[in-house]
C-alpha cells in the first residue's frame, strides 16, 4: 500500500525536528543530517519502486482486460461488440486517468524529497554560520579572558613589588 506525499513531509519534518533539539556537535549534527538524506532518499526510491509496480499491475489488468474484451466480440453479435467497445474504451480512460494520477504522485514525490533536500542543505549552512560565529565570539571571549588575567597577575606582581619596596 502506496502512502502520500504527506508521509514523506512527515518523516522530515519529524528527522528535523529529532535533530535541531538533539544536544549534539557540529559533526554529529551534519553527520546525522546527512543520514537522514540518505534515509529519505532510500524513501523516495521506495515510492519510486512502488509507483513502478503500480503502473506495471494497471498495464497488465489492462492487457488482460483487453484480451476478454476481444474473445468476447469475435463470439458476439453487433450489439455486444459495440458494448465490448464501449467497454474497452472506458477501461483506456480509467487507466489513462490512473496512469496520468500514478505520473502526478510521483512527480508530487519526487518535488517533495528535492525540496526536503534543498532544506536539510540550507539547514547544514545555516548551522555551519552559527557555529561559525559562536567559534568567534569563543574566541573573542578567551582573549578578554587572558586579557583580563595579564591584567590581574600585572597588578599582582606590582602589589607585591610595591610592598617588597617598603
Amino acid at each position: 500500500m502506496m502512502k502520500g506525499p504527506g508521509f514523506v513531509k512527515g518523516i522530515v519534518i519529524g528527522a528535523a525536528l529529532g535533530l535541531l533539539f538533539a544536544p549534539k556537535s557540529g559533526r554529529e549534527l551534519r553527520k546525522d543530517l546527512m543520514k537522514k538524506r540518505d534515509d529519505l532518499m532510500d524513501t523516495a526510491n521506495d515510492y519510486k519502486g512502488t509507483v513502478k509496480d503500480a503502473a506495471s499491475d494497471i498495464q497488465s489488468v489492462a492487457k488482460d482486460s483487453a484480451q476478454d474484451i476481444k474473445g468476447v466480440v469475435k463470439d458476439s453479435y453487433g450489439d455486444m461488440k459495440d458494448q465490448a467497445m464501449e467497454v474497452g474504451s472506458q477501461v483506456k480512460d480509467e487507466m489513462d486517468s490512473a496512469k496520468s494520477d500514478m505520473k502526478d504522485t510521483a512527480k508530487e514525490a519526487k518535488s517533495d524529497v528535492e525540496d526536503k533536500n534543498q532544506e536539510v542543505k540550507d539547514k547544514m549552512n545555516q548551522d555551519k554560520e552559527e557555529a561559525k560565529d559562536k567559534m568567534h565570539q569563543h574566541k573573542e571571549e578567551a582573549k578578554k579572558n587572558i586579557k583580563l588575567d595579564q591584567n590581574k597577575n600585572q597588578n599582582k606582581n606590582q602589589n607585591k613589588n610595591k610592598h617588597n619596596n617598603k
